[in-house]
């Protein structure tokens, strides 16, 4: 599957590799476990970290990040099995609402929630996305003290500063750059069920 949960996962994964190259993170181990067929079809080697088939991971490490949504009680298990700490990702309910979506798997709302309730920490894209799963789960105080807002995976401050760097500068033209970098912006794209915002 290619969509913007393994897009997002990819553009993370790019910019450790860069901050790696700059020399900020020479003293942490990453290692990058999932399917085998997903690391031949991204070449995930090209990051230039260990990547594990997740058939033959069996370590144990300080922590854990699921750079996708757990959408399924075996990750959460795997996690906890592996990783002494770990960590989620909430880049939005939708999922737990699209009856297409829980027709596969009714189990997704409660694993949804059992990810919400045990990750050591966190990490939504967006405070809107914070406030959405606190209101259908009724989660209270002990839930906002373990999130944290990373707004679209990238630093907040990131996209305003006139150097910034971007991973992908080069699929952006010189308007588009200098917009981003510019800030105060409204994305507005249009995908193939036509426009959103």
């Amino acid at each position: 599957i290619y969509n913007g949960s393994v897009q997002y996962a990819l553009s993370f994964v790019l910019h450790l590799k860069s901050l790696r190259e700059a020399g900020e993170l020479a003293d942490i181990e990453f290692v990058i476990a999932t399917s085998s067929e997903a690391i031949e079809f991204f070449r995930l080697e090209q990051y230039g970290f260990r990547v594990v088939a997740n058939q033959d991971f069996d370590e144990i490490f300080d922590l854990g990040l699921s750079l996708a949504p757990l959408n399924a009680a075996s990750q959460i298990q795997r996690l906890d099995r592996f990783c002494v700490r770990w960590v989620a990702s909430l880049l939005d309910i939708i999922a737990i609402r699209s009856l297409p979506l829980l027709e596969s798997d009714y189990s997704r709302r409660q694993v949804v929630l059992d990810s919400l309730n045990h990750a050591d920490r966190i990490v939504a894209i967006s405070q809107a996305t914070v406030d959405d799963a606190a209101r259908y789960y009724a989660l209270g105080d002990d839930y906002r003290s373990r999130t944290s807002v990373l707004h679209l995976g990238v630093e907040h401050l990131a996209v305003s500063v006139p150097d910034a760097v971007f991973d992908a500068d080069e699929r952006f033209t010189p308007r588009q750059r200098n917009a981003v970098r510019a800030g105060g912006y409204v994305l507005a794209s249009r995908g193939r069920l036509g426009g959103y915002r």
